[in-house]
């Protein structure tokens, strides 16, 4: 038991342990809040439908065939980087990626197509799908809230 001298070498190294600790997670918790999100306003266009022929979004150099699904999944980036593109399907698990490296702007929406099938070129089913970034010199990943969302094949004819 310590008497009148104040506290031991070991209070005053935890308080300052602390008290350094507090800081940190302050500063952290400030630059996270500076970065905004890391990106949204995600949207699907299913270019495979009549209405979007001729679409630039949905240009990607080749044309839609019967029996394909086309879509183009647009994003706004939160930072300028580069990312790595993946969908995901139901049980989180990487079905294709879309770009092994894409640079983004946070002054441009981007644009990666799609066309329904897995990183082996085999269609996919219709189902929720969902598109995850992996940001390179942030070393942040993310996943969109918003699903994608394949429809059901069209038939050949």
């Amino acid at each position: 038991m310590r008497g009148r001298g104040g506290p031991g070498p070991i209070a005053v190294a935890l308080v300052a342990a602390l008290t350094l600790a507090t800081v940190v997670a302050v500063v952290a918790g400030q630059a996270l809040r500076r970065d905004g999100t890391v990106f949204s306003g995600t949207r699907v266009i299913n270019c495979a439908r009549t209405e979007f022929e001729g679409d630039k979004t949905c240009s990607a150099g080749k044309p839609v065939k019967p029996g394909d699904s086309a879509l183009a999944i647009c994003f706004k980036p939160g930072v300028d980087d580069t990312v790595r593109a993946e969908l995901l399907g139901e049980d989180g698990k990487r079905v294709r990626v879309l770009a092994p490296e894409a640079r983004v702007r946070t002054d441009r929406r981007k644009c990666l197509h799609w066309d329904g099938r897995d990183d082996e070129g085999a269609p996919l089913p219709e189902g929720t799908y969902r598109l995850q970034l992996s940001y390179a010199e942030t070393d942040r990943v993310a996943v969109a809230g918003e699903p994608v969302k394949l429809p059901r094949r069209r038939a050949e004819g």
